[in-house]
């Protein structure tokens, strides 16, 4: 009688049951969502809102099917034209959905942010900085950060499928490397056009992430030189300035993307030529004619080098003209800024029509009689402007004070009643009440 030896199933055996179960999580996660939406639909149908329902609706399923199949498509589409197992093939369907589903699900619970840009209005004012309606910023550049992050995660997962596919496919061709192979025909070998691409849509995506960050200026905080909230004078005067260096940043990773994405391609043009993937016997592979791979890589390193310096440069120039020129100045040379904080301050508090009037005393005081006489003496009311809070354990004769009063607090609960009114207003709070 004999007795097979343990073994671990093949892939396949496993993925069957792995699949099953997943889909049917999902299934599961999408009837569980069914009676959202109907309590959802009737809540807006008996407040007589149902168009706003469908418009959510819509806008919602716009952005699921859109970026999950833009998902679905970045997963599968390397995964069908490199990967050689079929089990691998018949995976990345199943994972590129998968994929889908839930990046889909995840950019459609942002669907208010495209609502918004879609339907923005101005604001008939515009910034201080870079002269654009205020609208921009409450509207448009939410779902412009929203759309450029879903990109960036679309390329790192098509990147990832493909080198995935590509490794399967040349472990299945049986392609060997000679002892001592170097990482240039490694690298070169998953340096296929689709990765390549990809790496071009991914910088690009960086490139542009880097240029919207230069709104962040509007908000930053420069509480050290005296602007609280705003852009300084070293953020946008001169050459060497903040703001110029988001662009010089923002045109150094255009230059670094173009450089690797040529890198990559020259090296898949060298692999190819004397590396095919085809089966080979271990150390039969041509031997690296580095002459032309290596001139050709070098002058691409040191254009990159170039542009690091070209970064390094400006940002060191930057922080040199603070320290040498900027800070001896201040505050002079911050008035206007600190001056743009106060003023976007009183107009989001609308203060601006706040009038003031100077109060001088007359010349005879009044009295006490007509004081008492006065209505508004009469109605006003007259709380201590202090708190005061008994020592704790409390002295043997004001433990019946605590017992009535369950506090320590002995008078004057003026700072609690003004903070209790500004719940109301939780923009700004009081700290403290000084009579």
């Amino acid at each position: 009688m004999s007795h097979n030896p343990p073994y671990i199933p093949r892939p396949a055996v496993l993925w069957r049951s792995f699949s099953f179960w997943t889909w049917l999580l999902f299934a599961f996660l999408g009837i569980n969502a069914i009676p959202d939406i109907l309590i959802q639909f009737w809540f807006n149908q008996s407040l007589g809102f149902r168009t706003i329902f469908w418009t959510n609706l819509t806008m919602q399923l716009g952005l699921f099917v859109g970026y999950g199949s833009l998902l679905a498509l970045a997963v599968y589409a390397p995964v069908r034209t490199h990967a050689h197992s079929q089990t691998l093939r018949t995976a990345g369907r199943h994972i590129a959905l998968w994929f889908g589903i839930v990046g889909g699900w995840v950019l459609s619970g942002f669907y208010q942010q495209f609502l918004l840009a879609l339907n923005g209005v101005p604001f008939e004012r515009v910034d201080p900085v870079f002269g654009i309606d205020v609208g921009f910023y409450v509207y448009r550049l939410p779902a412009w950060h929203l759309c450029l992050t879903g990109v960036e995660a679309a390329a790192m997962l098509g990147i990832g499928a493909c080198l995935i596919a590509r490794c399967d496919q040349l472990a299945s061709a049986r392609v060997s490397a000679p002892r001592g192979l170097d990482i240039r025909r490694t690298i070169g070998s998953f340096a296929v056009p689709y990765v390549n691409g990809l790496v071009c849509v991914l910088g690009t995506v960086w490139a542009l992430q880097i240029y919207l960050s230069r709104y962040g200026l509007l908000l930053k905080d420069n509480e050290p030189s005296g602007v609280r909230t705003g852009a300084e004078y070293l953020d946008v005067v001169g050459l060497f300035s903040t703001l110029n260096g988001i662009y010089v940043l923002c045109g150094v990773t255009v230059g670094l993307t173009l450089v690797v994405v040529s890198a990559l391609s020259r090296l898949h043009a060298g692999y190819t030529e004397d590396g095919r993937d085809s089966p080979r016997e271990a150390g039969t592979m041509p031997a690296a004619e580095p002459s032309a791979l290596q001139l050709s890589l070098k002058r691409r390193a040191y254009v990159g080098a170039a542009l690091l310096g070209v970064q390094l440069f400006f940002f060191l120039a930057v922080i040199i003209r603070d320290y040498v020129f900027v800070q001896p100045n201040e505050p002079y040379v911050e008035q206007e800024y600190i001056g743009r904080h106060i003023e976007a301050t009183l107009d989001a508090y609308r203060l601006g029509d706040v009038e003031v009037h100077e109060w001088i005393l007359p010349d005879d005081p009044v009295t006490q009689q007509e004081l008492l006489a006065s209505q508004t003496a009469q109605n006003a009311p007259v709380v201590a402007p202090w708190v005061s809070y008994l020592e704790e354990p409390p002295d043997i004769q004001h433990l019946d004070r605590i017992a009535v009063s369950d506090s320590t607090m002995v008078f004057g609960p003026v700072l609690q009643i003004y903070q209790q009114r500004q719940k109301l207003r939780p923009y700004y709070d009081f700290l403290s009440v000084d009579g």
